[in-house]
């Protein structure tokens, strides 16, 4: 068993070997190209042989290498040509190469990002997540998607025109899913990068409702974007914010601050939500009153105001910002002095 593993891994490693120096060879030869061009014939299996080929390319080779096939597959045209393949494509193993070879050009390049969204990519990735059924199409296009969002050119026109916070809400398992569910995590990472600019939101009773319930997700990661997400959009926008209330959610924030100090990346977005909804706005009476009530008099807030126990910054200033929201109304001086937050 030992030598057949061996030789698995021998083979294995040599086959990798046998791969890379192929598609060096191929970016040396300028071939990126001529595959590009090929991408556009009628034959169906001559694209598809195309498309496999630069995605493994782009894929296999790292540094200047690596740039050096980008650059060549920019010059050649190659972000219009699979931009335009998304449109309609009836293979979804095809789309998920192109949408994965889009996300590995487009990487910290504005430029691509932009021309992507100028060639209506983005429109076609949204229309993709809005029908596709194949997980591994779907989680190549939220991935690409979640490259995207950091643009905020595509930004602005995916919150403003296709509701895409909403869009990625459908995407968010509860807690069924696995701790390696990327496609919740792709879908959880993009809501956060659009959430910063979720000025408009159609049904922010469902979408509450959706991130709300994720909070169960097994992922850490996927709630910790769940939270940022539910933190900035209870900052800019006051529908979504009275959604949250309604929805129960002040009881399930605190929760986040029952934590210990090792998961302080969950109590921050969650302490900072809070803050926000315990803010002055016409219904602040009433969600500053469940808050004291959740928190059993504040004393679940009290931990994250300790000098003492290295809390970090951000928590500290959202926790002082939270007894200060709580300090303008008359009525809670007594219980912020009963409960010795003057003093502290």
């Amino acid at each position: 068993c030992a030598q057949a593993a061996a030789l698995q891994a021998g083979t294995h490693h040599e086959t990798a070997e046998n791969r890379l120096i192929a598609c060096r060879g191929i970016v040396m030869a300028q071939g990126i190209l001529p595959l590009t061009h090929l991408l556009q014939s009628n034959l169906e299996r001559i694209k598809y042989n195309c498309v496999i080929t630069i995605h493994t390319v782009l894929l296999s080779l790292k540094g200047a290498d690596k740039e050096e096939a980008k650059k060549q597959f920019k010059t050649a045209g190659g972000v219009h040509v699979m931009t335009d393949l998304l449109n309609n494509h009836p293979n979804p193993k095809f789309l998920s190469i192109l949408c994965d070879s889009l996300y590995l050009v487009a990487v910290r390049d504005k430029e691509i990002k932009k021309i992507i969204l100028n060639e209506r990519g983005t429109e076609r990735v949204i229309k993709i997540l809005s029908q596709a059924k194949y997980p591994n199409l779907i989680e190549r296009a939220l991935k690409l998607f979640q490259g995207l969002a950091i643009c905020p050119h595509n930004k602005k026109r995916i919150n403003d025109e296709w509701f895409g916070i909403e869009l990625l809400a459908n995407f968010l398992r509860p807690d069924g899913a696995s701790e390696k569910d990327m496609i919740g995590y792709y879908a959880a990472s993009s809501m956060r990068n659009l959430s910063d600019s979720g000025h408009r939101i159609q049904n922010p009773d469902q979408l509450t409702k959706a991130m709300l319930n994720a909070l169960t997700h097994k992922s850490p990661q996927v709630v910790e974007c769940v939270l940022g997400a539910i933190a900035n959009l209870t900052v800019i926008n006051e529908k979504f914010k009275e959604a949250i209330f309604a929805n129960h959610g002040i009881q399930k924030l605190v929760r986040g601050l029952d934590l210990d100090l090792n998961k302080a990346k969950l109590v921050d977005p969650a302490i900072c939500a809070l803050r926000a909804l315990t803010n002055k706005h016409p219904n602040s009476d009433q969600m500053q009153m469940v808050f004291i009530q959740e928190t059993r008099n504040l004393h679940s807030l009290k931990p994250w105001l300790s000098y003492e126990a290295a809390v970090p910054r951000q928590i500290l200033k959202a926790s002082i910002q939270i007894v200060k929201n709580l300090g303008q109304k008359v009525k809670h001086h007594a219980l912020l002095r009963d409960e010795g937050f003057v003093s502290q």
